[in-house]
């Protein structure tokens, strides 16, 4: 799941920006029923190649229909984003549309943070016309969101360097390491991945073992010291020798893009950040590949929510607004823009998106995360554990073993 993560702010200072962008009445947004509405978005996205040219659009549209009401539409880098939004919900002062990642949106919903969505949906086609990562979305048998994007993990190949080593692109994890061990010297890299502590780490980890048929879980406890998932791990730990190290996401794609790393491991969504931010080389010679493993692997990449706390008619008009996100022209925009398939599975992707076969496969593998309610629920200290486990490894030669042994006694329990 690559996005750029999270990293905990004093709260001060994380209130002081999160009010910022506020505007009045109940919420982030608000106004009487006759006045005008303020309602406020923040998010991550704005500012990023894509995102932004389709959320700016659904605004604009929204506005356009609802004349007496403004969505504020800014951003907060994802460093700080959840943090911000957990403070915000805690002084009572909720954005009114809210865009969660897979990090967080099951932690606010069992926390009682989020409006369940299901009167709503009820009266829509969604739960029959979207990705089935969507039905993931259960917490506590409700909804509490709709999905916006569905992802899958993909290589990144600048084919101009395999071709200069004589090398193809790899159909295997074998191939993969080989490769990148003999791309790897002289200030240049097999490969750009996370390298430090990152939220990604467990995602990208996750290709590995749920990619080459191994669980986390079995039933409903931890596996982790199964010898296939050893070995998953101990191949990841090898692919992470042929980066940067030190790296987290944001700083491994600006190695990619700079032409320094042959691969980048990353989200199928990098494709308009390579287009803006890429060297033309780098622009010229990118192919898209799956991840050289047995089986895909997808996950829920951004969901669209509303708080709990805001006012019924700001609730009403933050689920018209969801909803306009989901009309088939809307979803169209989105591959547009995006790049990517939308969750809605009759808008043709195949045309109109580079690689679409690469990325109908990511987006419809295998849900990395078990069908288990309370590995939801607690994902986020299971990625913040898992990711610092991972990083203990990529940084030493402890043995992979005892490392994910001791993991497995601190992880939350999921029974």
């Amino acid at each position: 799941m690559r996005y750029p993560k999270v990293a905990v702010l004093a709260c001060a200072g994380v209130l002081a920006l999160a009010m910022g962008g506020c505007g009045s009445g109940s919420g982030g947004g608000g106004g009487s029923a006759t006045g005008p509405v303020t309602l406020d978005f923040p998010s991550w996205q704005q500012n990023e190649p894509g995102y932004s040219q389709f959320y700016t659009s659904m605004v604009s549209e929204f506005e356009k229909a609802h004349k007496n009401v403004k969505i504020h539409f800014y951003e907060v880098t994802y460093d700080s984003y959840v943090q911000t939004i957990t403070t915000r919900m805690a002084a009572s002062d909720p954005p009114d549309i809210l865009v969660l990642p897979l990090t967080s949106y099951a932690q606010f919903a069992a926390q009682g943070d989020l409006t369940p969505l299901d009167s709503y949906l009820s009266k829509t086609d969604i739960l029959s016309s979207w990705s089935p990562l969507q039905k993931s979305l259960q917490v506590n048998g409700h909804y509490y969101n709709v999905l916006m994007q569905g992802a899958g993990f993909a290589l990144f190949v600048n084919k101009a360097i395999l071709a200069a080593h004589h090398l193809s692109i790899p159909t295997t994890v074998p191939q993969l390491l080989s490769e990148c061990k003999a791309l790897t010297g002289g200030g240049n890299y097999g490969i750009a991945m996370p390298t430090a502590q990152d939220p990604s780490a467990f995602d990208d980890a996750s290709t590995m073992i749920v990619g080459q048929g191994q669980s986390v879980l079995h039933g409903s406890s931890y596996d982790l010291t199964d010898p296939a998932l050893e070995s998953d791990i101990s191949q990841y730990r090898q692919l992470a020798s042929c980066a940067a190290p030190g790296l987290v996401s944001d700083q491994m794609r600006q190695l990619y893009f700079s032409g320094k790393a042959a691969m980048m491991f990353d989200g199928t969504f990098g494709l308009p950040n390579i287009e803006t931010e890429g060297t033309a080389s780098v622009k010229k010679n990118t192919v898209m590949a799956s991840f050289p493993v047995s089986r895909q692997v997808s996950y829920v990449s951004s969901t669209l929510s509303i708080p709990a706390s805001i006012s019924s008619t700001d609730k009403q008009l933050a689920w018209e607004f969801i909803d306009q996100c989901t009309q088939p022209a809307a979803q169209a925009l989105f591959v547009k823009d995006i790049e990517s398939p939308a969750p809605r599975r009759s808008v043709d992707s195949t045309s109109s998106i580079p690689f679409s076969s690469v990325q109908d496969a990511a987006v419809n593998g295998v849900n990395m995360i078990p069908d288990t309610p309370k590995f939801v629920e607690n994902y986020t200290e299971i990625d913040t554990d898992f990711g610092a486990a991972l990083s203990k490894l990529i940084a030493s030669n402890t043995a992979v073993g005892p490392v994910l042994s001791q993991l497995q006694t601190q992880l939350p329990p999921v029974g």
